[in-house]
């Protein structure tokens, strides 16, 4: 495994999720209120369709209420992941008593 080079990539190799170099090159922003940030979103997102929807981007994207093309892009890093979407994710994962960490107030 290879070693975290900054913040960021410790939480997400913390929780067993691998980063391409496209993924380390999003924003460190916070994308919510409780402080969340890209790398964050996208890998509590990940979590979210590996652990409650059989690791399908198709069945992840039909919960979220989003298209199967911009669900595909979080995951690969092409298409930056918005408040609305994690907080969605957020929901989801507390009504299905889904782990996904990475939750400021507690998921």
């Amino acid at each position: 495994m290879r070693k975290p080079t900054d913040q960021n990539d410790e939480i997400v190799e913390r929780e067993g999720i691998e980063m391409s170099d496209d993924e380390r090159k999003i924003s460190t922003d916070a994308v919510d209120d409780q402080g969340t940030t890209e790398s964050e979103g996208r890998a509590l997102l990940k979590r979210l369709r590996d652990g409650g929807f059989e690791g399908s981007d198709e069945k992840l994207a039909i919960a979220l209420g989003r298209p199967l093309e911009e669900v595909q892009g979080w995951m690969g890093g092409a298409e930056p992941v918005d408040d609305d979407v994690v907080m969605k994710a957020r929901g989801i994962a507390k009504e299905r008593g889904i782990e996904i960490g990475i939750a400021r107030n507690s998921v």
